[in-house]
């Protein structure tokens, strides 16, 4: 019986060729539409992702104090990381984790940047050249981010030795009016000739001198309230990637920073697992293993909103984007395949009744319906995915450039089709085809034999 049910569901597909291909091209298109939604939604979720991850070293996971996110920066000292702390945290992530990436510490807080005339308030940001490094080169970053490490200029903090670097966004070096970038070639500079001399700041000759000098001098109070200073080579512009601290951010070799504020402690020790791992589980395992050890610390992860804003706000506006845009066209299929249904239901009833003589039951004859929708679905399906896969083709080749909102530079048109979007987008459509099928023949299969026999349709 289930058989002779696909052979007339199959048969049946055949009949009304023009309202059943309106009703496929529905289906077609909505599935190419989602997939491709979904392939945008990715791009995004990815760039955001590397971007906080790698170049804003927020890590998979990372570790504080209690308390110390939110108030690491107003007493610094106290919710600093030792170095007998930052110690235990490596060690045990060294055990829990062996396919850690790489774990590394930071240190964040504030400082003046000045060019002798001027200063400039930032936001610093005390990195491990070394980490930076690898960060950078990561293939996350440069698959995803690339536009962000396009937008750098420079070199980076871990090939200058002889210095201490510093690396600040192109609006913080326009503030200053430092135009020039250290490289390589440049001499070292010791001695009087690297300190700041007194200059007249007024007039263009004293602009032209601060444009083509790239030292800096950084000045902040110390975590034990004392005035410390430090000189510094600009020797690199680079992006956040975010708009919000294109105007005051700075990145500093940890050690260099560690010098400035007079401690050894750092902020928070982060840990690059693998990039998919899900951080949820990670952060748990890492918190019952600290709290095993007896260690009060705080365990984040990239998708806490705290940890990391921009992402976790931008993201959840996306998504509740895509579930609108993902409604709207699941309902105009629904409706589309229901209405076809609807009108075959009607169109067919002496077909029904005459099954229903014939031994068919009830729900054999609303299976026979369900089978049709899903059949539908089944063949333009593929073909919805052949729309999405050669519209992606073509839209990746042309180089389209997009803005985001927030984003401090403009994003390349990617669309990146993930299989298992694909699978779950195809299968609510096959559902929904499925469904409208069995629902819109129900009522009618539940009617009198002689009834259904009677049934006139002009």
């Amino acid at each position: 019986m289930f058989w002779k049910q696909i052979a007339l569901a199959t048969k049946n597909l055949g009949r009304n060729r023009r309202r059943n291909l309106a009703t496929a091209s529905a289906v077609i298109l909505g599935y190419a539409g989602l997939v491709l939604l979904s392939g945008f939604v990715t791009r995004i979720e990815k760039f955001f992702r590397a971007t906080s991850v790698y170049i804003n070293h927020v890590g998979t996971l990372s570790v504080y104090k209690p308390d110390a996110l939110e108030k690491h920066l107003l007493q610094p000292k106290k919710y600093v990381l030792t170095p007998d702390e930052q110690k235990s945290i490596r060690s045990i992530v060294a055990r829990e984790f062996p396919e850690a990436e790489a774990v590394s510490s930071t240190l964040e807080g504030f400082t003046l940047i000045g060019n002798g005339c001027r200063t400039w308030p930032v936001r610093v940001l005390g990195i491990e050249p070394e980490t930076e490094k690898w960060a950078l080169s990561h293939p996350a970053v440069r698959s995803y981010s690339s536009e962000i490490i396009d937008a750098r200029k420079g070199t980076g903090l871990w090939q200058h030795s002889d210095t201490t670097p510093i690396a600040v966004t192109a609006k913080v070096a326009r503030n200053l009016g430092k135009t020039k970038i250290r490289s390589l070639s440049d001499q070292t500079q010791t001695g009087a000739a690297s300190q700041p001399q007194s200059q007249d700041c007024a007039g263009a000759e004293s602009e032209r001198r601060i444009a083509q000098d790239t030292n800096v001098q950084l000045a902040a109070r110390t975590f034990n309230n004392d005035f410390s200073a430090a000189d510094a080579e600009i020797v690199g512009h680079y992006s956040s990637g975010l708009e919000l601290l294109e105007e005051s951010a700075a990145v500093v070799p940890l050690a260099a920073l560690q010098k400035l504020y007079e401690t050894d402690g750092v902020t928070n020790v982060i840990i690059h697992l693998p990039w998919g791992q899900p951080p949820e589980n990670a952060a748990a395992k890492l918190r019952q293993a600290l709290v095993k050890e007896g260690l009060s610390f705080n365990v984040h992860h990239y998708r806490e909103l705290s940890v990391n804003p921009f992402y976790a706000g931008f993201m959840s506006l996306i998504y509740v984007m895509s579930v609108f845009f993902l409604t709207l066209a699941v309902s105009v299929v629904t409706l589309t395949v229901s209405d076809s249904m609807t009108m075959s239901v009607i169109e067919r009833s002496q077909e029904m009744g005459t099954l229903r003589a014939l031994g068919f039951r009830q729900k054999d004859i609303t299976r026979m319906f369900a089978i049709e929708g899903l059949l539908l679905a089944l063949l333009c399906l593929p073909a919805g995915f052949l729309i999405a896969y050669l519209t992606r083709a073509l839209v990746n080749a042309n180089d389209i450039l997009f803005e985001v909102p927030g984003v401090s530079t403009r994003l390349k048109m990617t669309l990146m089709i993930d299989p298992v979007h694909c699978l779950v987008a195809g299968s609510l459509l096959l559902f929904v085809s499925t469904l409208s099928g069995w629902l819109t023949s129900y009522r009618n299969s539940r009617l009198k034999i002689v009834s259904l026999l009677n049934t006139h349709v002009s």
